[in-house]
């Protein structure tokens, strides 16, 4: 285990259980973050932290992220003071967080409702320690829940390169390439 991750207090400042910390690396994208940020608001599971990690943006987006964590107390700004690259971001995000299972969303993309959720009942129904998505969009532009058959490897074996959900103990740091 690394030494950040010793004593760690998975709880918010009101004593609840944070399970997920949710980590958007963020770079002048004033254009999507707001779509991505409704996405985790609009989560079934609600157990969770959203940490923006702004990496030098010059546009609109530190003033967009603003206006949800002034609306949100479970929404952070946290900053690069340079943009160091997406992987400096998300180890920000990750030594910010506080929750038990880190989960990355890009700041373009956005979750179903029930994402959060699925994916924890992934994790404890398989012990596995990785979860990235269990609905894929195909190009008919359709959602289409992924079963077991074939792609039970995409879902928890491939994990590390899908950026999904992973239990924090067990993370690595993103290389800086």
């Amino acid at each position: 285990m690394l030494n950040y991750l010793k004593n760690i207090n998975y709880e918010n400042d009101k004593g609840v259980t944070l399970v997920i910390s949710v980590v958007i690396p963020v770079l002048n994208r004033q254009n999507t973050i707001g779509r991505a940020i409704d996405s985790v608001l609009s989560q079934t599971y609600r157990e969770w932290e959203l940490i923006v990690v702004d990496d030098g943006s010059t546009d609109n987006t530190v003033e967009i992220v603003n206006a949800y964590t002034k609306r949100n107390s479970r929404i952070r700004l946290v900053f690069n003071r340079n943009n160091h690259g997406v992987s400096s971001a998300r180890n920000k995000g990750i030594m910010s967080s506080k929750g038990k299972y880190i989960a990355f969303l890009d700041s373009d993309d956005e979750w179903l409702p029930i994402h959060l959720a699925e994916c924890i009942a992934a994790l404890n129904e398989t012990g596995e320690l990785f979860c990235s998505a269990l609905w894929i969009e195909d190009r008919y532009c359709t959602m289409n829940k992924i079963g077991e058959d074939g792609w039970y490897n995409y879902i928890f074996n491939d994990a590390q390169t899908k950026l999904g959900i992973v239990r924090k103990e067990k993370i690595w740091k993103f290389d800086k390439r």
